[in-house]
């Protein structure tokens, strides 16, 4: 209902007031500074419905609002029915965060985004890097160590990264421990293909995908963000994700609603329901942020689909 969604909002945002519409360009989750993204995420038998938000975006002072992110980080893995994570969310918290004021100025927006599901239980939180920190690999190092009853796999796949990739954020995601996974975001600080990741996952399909999207746009490397997730009860690879930024495709969101229908058949798919709601989106400047394809360890697809508002109207309500 209406309700819910608002209300799932709201958790995600941290209540903001109605003042909060007044300060665009505060939040980092889109390029216009809109604090909440949409995603669709086709899967083989159905499709995934979430949103993600950047909580107490409105706050100026990064003390007060890595305080507040991190009070809405709780109240949303109650939410989502995902309390068994606290602890592990908690000791993220300790293990990537400084308190003091002075460390958190550095971020130059928001520390923490949130996310929860329509249709299906569980949350994720991502804990942003400071942007060009040479010391982000070897505080994900760490942190995995602490979380991780096992970290071969993922110090393997850190030491691959390391020397031509920049560490965004990391995440976590899931409703408990056996279900939950340990997540990395990289960026690539230099031209490479993702065969020169080390991770068999990110194969052909994947390569495809990328190309049919990007055919001749030009593009920077940070026009792709790549994820991997670890298992928080084995350590193991579970899946990855690359996402293209639309800023480099440059779809509209017709196109972009017949592009991932195309891709869906490829991949047999759930069809994305965009194009029953595609003059509403229309209607209300909803565009799309990024496109992406993910791949687990089951050989299970994913498509993402990612849609923000281009105005700053409902920032204060979410909607």
């Amino acid at each position: 209902t209406m309700g819910q969604l608002s209300e799932m909002c709201q958790v995600l945002l941290h209540q903001p007031p109605d003042w909060a519409g007044e300060l665009t360009g505060q939040s980092g989750l889109n390029w216009n500074g809109f604090p909440l993204q949409f995603l669709i995420s086709a899967r083989d038998k159905d499709c995934v419905f979430r949103f993600v938000g950047d909580p107490a975006f409105f706050h100026a002072d990064p003390t007060t609002r890595f305080e507040e992110s991190s009070a809405a980080l709780h109240k949303a893995l109650d939410a989502g029915g995902a309390a068994a994570l606290r602890d592990v969310c908690q000791r993220s918290l300790t293990s990537l965060f400084s308190k003091k004021p002075e460390a958190l100025k550095e971020f130059p927006c928001g520390m923490i985004w949130l996310a929860l599901a329509l249709n299906r239980p569980g949350a994720a939180a991502y804990f942003l890097s400071i942007p060009g920190d040479s010391t982000a690999w070897r505080k994900a190092y760490k942190w995995l160590e602490m979380i991780l009853p096992h970290t071969e796999e993922a110090h393997h796949v850190i030491t691959r990264l390391e020397p031509g990739c920049h560490l965004i954020f990391v995440g976590i995601e899931g409703q408990n421990i056996e279900t939950g996974r340990a997540k990395l975001y990289w960026r690539l600080a230099r031209p490479a293909t993702p065969a020169q990741f080390g991770i068999s996952l990110y194969n052909d399909t994947i390569a495809r995908f990328l190309g049919t999207l990007m055919k001749d746009h030009p593009y920077s490397c940070y026009a792709l963000t790549f994820s991997a997730g670890f298992s928080l009860a084995t350590g193991e690879l579970t899946d990855i994700k690359v996402d293209l930024s639309n800023r480099s495709a440059n779809l509209d969101v017709g196109e972009a609603t017949e592009c991932m229908e195309l891709q869906a058949e490829t991949l047999g798919l759930q069809r994305p329901p965009t194009r029953d709601g595609l003059s509403i989106l229309s209607r209300n400047s909803v565009s799309v942020g990024f496109v992406g394809l993910g791949l687990d360890c089951q050989g299970r697809y994913r498509l993402n689909t990612y849609l923000y508002q281009t105005n700053s109207t409902g920032h204060a309500n979410g909607t």
